[in-house]
């Protein structure tokens, strides 16, 4: 699901045209970009922001590529932090981290090891080094963000360098990064205004043309503060007398501020001065937004020509759209609203809310909202946009609204509370759910007035819920009662419940009725942009394709949608497990680089999602490459690491998958004591009824009592046969007729099995499931084949010449001669004929 980014935050403060040059900070400046970070560190009003943008725009800036990230209090969650870190590092480069920005973008935040890992690797492979602004870094106190910087700077990407501007030094290992010489240093002291700077400032920017004394004297009375030269400055263009206005100068830095403010405004005719007072409660500023609260209707032009004042209003676009106050003199004007206009306060909130909201901007409605105690509205607006809110990285934030609602008010909104179950039930983190589904329920048990939509999104996420944990039966019923009282045309609760009804029909064994559930969850998730569910819809037909052996329909269906998603540059999270599936079909194929090459490419984006079923599943079906390639001590790691996500509440499926891959590597390592305790432990017996859900179990079985020469293994594979046979569950029945051949069938069951399995491409199955069946059948590779060497062999059992693979994989005749070698000496042949002949027979063509 596309995550809607504001471009205002990756624009620096423009450049005022009059803009005294700073060369010994910008000297300063330059020299720290040797080490891995700078950092800029000084109260409000020193000018920080201004002179980091000034020297990158200006004559002295580095021959670099600039990122810019201006960061606020929203900005500290972790998941829209680093959207918003690696869009930022996109701005030059539409192509960096793409799998990562996407995972990011949908809502899913990796674990931290591989974020990073995946962001260095990003850095260290850019064409050239750049710089990164991260802009009031003193919003950032969440401990995971901290970490990753921290990480960050530790790890020091040679192609990074990162200048943090902040109110205060942040938690970050700067004192080792400073005994290291890697940290440059701008402090307040260095940013004060020198004595020839405040002459300049003043005569160049305000146009003040102050003697000696008096620019002495201010300078000393502001200590060299810019914005307390600024204002004083401002002040002093509406004063006869500069040298007394000068000498009354005293007391602190607040006290001065106070001071100047109040001076600056009295310069302002009087229009003006209400229009900045009752601005003064918006973060951003727009022509628009501005003429709601004030009534006049030329606020754009009125904001232009305060700019060009100087009087601390900042550029946020180059299109003159945006704007904010200099942050001190925002905070000044806002406490002078309230002594002078405290009973427009309320009204003037509520104006900014309306304003945001029909501007679909839900985020600053809620705020604004909330500044008014406008309770209502707020549970509207989350109501409304709940679901949205929480993929677009606001879970922080919608967490410190609902502490700010009064408590009558927190349980109000049932339709908030569901969101937050999906979230979790997306996540697996089942043992979230049901307090969030009992609150809905509450709320839903005492409305007056029915709620169709919500009662049956209630029902559909409690379907998915039972479907996951295998409970068919309630799942079905709950959704049917769901799709009965939906309303109509409600098109994102239609495809919840196709996606709801076609998985628990699939487990129930009804792969008709699943596949036209299955689809219309796609296509109608497409339809409207609603990816996760479409991708959800895709993961349950691979399941249920790879049962029925309807492989070439679902790498239709599937292939399209990741590329739908890879058009979209969104990622689902699914998306991984889906790529895991279409490992599995191209495997069987034996197509076993490009295998590899999509099972990785779903284990990465899995892990990026950090959805622990996916990766599990991509490391149950990875054991099974490895075993197939002889590698066993791979294949029990790669088991070994699957099952550490088992304790994490995973789906049925998954744990089912688990137990197959774990009893055929068992098998294939003659442990048959251990194989048979792991399939007692599923408790499912030998001779329990073979039904759809059971159905895997009992092929685990079933081969386990192939290699015991289990005088009952003929027996069960004729209850599997049979069952897998009337419901049409072809690919399992494949599989039970190559391993019914082995417990006395014979080759006529074998034979049956390849005619089933040849219009569907069945190949690597008849490699991996013959044990100890009687007819010729070629010795495992001691080594297996690399990818290379995989491609050469489909080369020339295709009939290329050396000449011609040479130029088709860009090598050398000399090099191809070399991979022919080894591929001989791994196979144990010697000639062209009789490797291709023995690469047929193990499946690698």
């Amino acid at each position: 699901m596309h995550q809607r980014l504001l471009n205002t935050k990756f624009c620096p403060p423009a450049r005022p045209p009059t803009m005294i040059e700073r060369v010994r900070l910008h000297d300063l400046l330059n020299a720290g970009l040797r080490g891995a970070a700078t950092l800029v560190s000084a109260p409000a009003g020193y000018g920080k922001s201004v002179l980091i943008s000034g020297w990158l725009s200006g004559p002295h800036a580095p021959n670099l590529p600039v990122a810019w990230l201006a960061l606020e209090e929203a900005d500290d969650e972790p998941g829209r932090f680093l959207r918003y870190l690696v869009a930022a590092l996109r701005q030059h480069d539409a192509t960096f981290c793409n799998d990562l920005f996407a995972a990011l973008q949908a809502q899913q935040l990796p674990p931290d090891a591989v974020l990073l890992t995946t962001l260095i690797n990003a850095l260290l492979e850019l064409p050239s080094p750049r710089i990164l602004v991260l802009d009031d870094v003193q919003h950032l106190q969440d401990q995971r963000i901290l970490s990753i910087l921290a990480a960050l700077l530790s790890q020091h990407p040679i192609n990074l360098h990162l200048i943090l501007i902040t109110r205060e030094d942040p938690p970050l290992p700067l004192a080792r990064l400073r005994a290291h010489g890697l940290l440059g240093e701008v402090r307040a002291a260095d940013l004060r205004f020198s004595l020839a700077e405040s002459r300049a400032f003043l005569q160049t920017t305000l146009g003040l043309d102050l003697g000696d004394a008096e620019v002495v004297r201010l300078n000393e009375r502001t200590e060299g503060w810019p914005v307390g030269l600024q204002l004083a400055g401002l002040s002093l263009q509406g004063h006869a007398d500069p040298r007394a206005f000068v000498e009354s100068l005293s007391g602190t830095h607040r006290f001065i501020l106070a001071y100047l403010t109040e001076e600056a405004l009295k310069t302002q005719p009087a229009e003006v001065q209400e229009f900045l007072l009752l601005t003064s409660i918006l973060q951003q500023l727009s022509g628009d937004l501005c003429a709601v609260l004030t009534g006049r209707h030329d606020s754009a032009a009125l904001l232009e020509r305060l700019v060009r004042a100087n009087l601390f209003i900042i550029p946020l676009d180059d299109g003159g759209h945006w704007y904010r106050y200099h942050h001190l003199f925002g905070e000044l004007l806002l406490h002078q609203l309230r002594r002078t206009y405290p009973e427009r306060i309320t009204g003037l909130h509520q104006r900014a809310s309306d304003w945001y909201a029909a501007h679909d901007l839900p985020a600053s409605a809620i705020e604004h909202s909330l500044a008014a105690t406008d309770y209502p509205q707020v549970v509207g607006l989350l109501e409304a946009h709940h679901w949205r809110l929480i993929n677009q990285g606001y879970a922080r934030s919608i967490e410190r609204w609902v502490q700010r609602l009064p408590d009558e008010w927190r349980t109000s909104s049932p339709q908030t509370s569901l969101g937050f179950a999906w979230v979790a039930l997306l996540r697996g983190q089942f043992h979230q759910i049901e307090p969030y589904l009992a609150a809905a329920q509450a709320s839903l048990s005492h409305a007056t007035v029915a709620q169709p939509s919500l009662q049956a999104t209630m029902l559909t996420l409690q379907a998915n819920l039972a479907q996951m944990r295998g409970q068919t039966g309630e799942a079905l019923a709950l959704a049917e009662e769901a799709r009965r009282i939906a309303p109509v045309g409600d098109l994102r609760l239609s495809a919840l419940i196709a996606l709801a009804l076609g998985a628990t029909q699939r487990q129930a064994g009804d792969f008709a009725s699943a596949i036209v559930q299955l689809q219309r969850a796609i296509q109608t998730g497409q339809q409207i942009g609603d990816h996760v569910t479409a991708m959800l819809a895709v993961a349950h037909l691979a399941l249920l394709t790879l049962q029925s052996g309807q492989l070439r329909f679902f790498v239709r269906i599937a292939e399209d949608a990741v590329a739908q998603t890879e058009a979209q540059k969104t990622a689902p999270f699914m998306v991984g497990a889906v790529h895991i599936a279409l490992a599995q079909v191209y495997y069987e194929w034996g197509r076993v680089a490009a295998a590899r090459e999509t099972l990785q490419r779903g284990m990465h984006l899995a892990t990026l999602s950090g959805h622990s079923a996916s990766l599990a599943y991509g490391k149950i079906h990875l054991a099974r490459f490895q075993q197939g390639a002889g590698d066993l001590e791979a294949a029990e790691q790669s088991l070994g690491e699957a099952e550490a996500f088992l304790a994490q509440g995973l789906p049925e499926w998954v744990r089912n998958d688990w137990l197959v891959g774990k009893v055929a590597l068992l098998v294939a390592q003659q442990r048959l004591d251990a194989a048979a305790a792991c399939l007692r432990s599923s408790g499912i017996p030998a001779d329990a009824p073979v039904s759809q859900q059971s159905e895997r179990v009992h092929l685990a079985w079933l081969r386990w009592m192939v290699a015991s020469q289990h005088p009952d293994g003929l027996g069960l594979a004729e209850r599997i046969c049979a069952a897998a046979e009337q419901a049409q569950r072809y690919g399992s029945l494949i599989h039970a007729l190559i391993l019914g051949a082995q417990a006395g069938g014979g080759t006529a069951w074998l034979e049956r099995a390849q005619q089933l399995g040849a219009s569907e491409g069945y190949q690597r199955s008849f490699v991996d499931d013959r044990l100890v069946l009687h007819v010729p059948q070629p010795p495992p590779l001691v080594e297996p084949l690399s990818e290379r060497e995989i491609e050469v062999l489909r080369l020339l059992a295709a009939g290329y010449s050396y000449t011609q693979i040479a130029a088709q994989l860009v090598l050398s005749v000399n090099t191809v001669r070399y991979h022919i070698k080894g591929l001989y000496g791994k196979l144990g042949v010697n000639k062209q004929v009789q490797a291709i002949e023995r690469a047929r027979a193990l499946g690698y063509v």
